[in-house]
């Protein structure tokens, strides 16, 4: 990622872990560690064999320390 400052107010960027939380998880929640997820394009389909997607590139999230608007970049393989 080149991009240092947010977009909005020029606040400085940080990266970030994205997570969730729900009634399997109510507590700790499930880390979406954006290092290692991937994006595919829309219209990709499952393999036959082990019904995965073929990873287009890696998804990474991070805040500003300013207004606190989080940003998610796809960067491609």
């Amino acid at each position: 990622m080149t991009q240092k400052n947010c977009p909005d107010c020029k606040g400085n960027l940080r990266k970030v872990k994205l997570f969730g939380r729900s009634w399997e998880n109510p507590i700790s929640g499930a880390a979406i560690d954006a290092d290692i997820r991937f994006y595919a394009e829309d219209n990709a389909k499952r393999s036959s064999f082990l019904g995965m997607f073929k990873p287009k590139g890696k998804v990474k999230s991070f805040i500003c320390e300013s207004c606190g608007r989080i940003f998610l970049y796809g960067i491609p393989n």
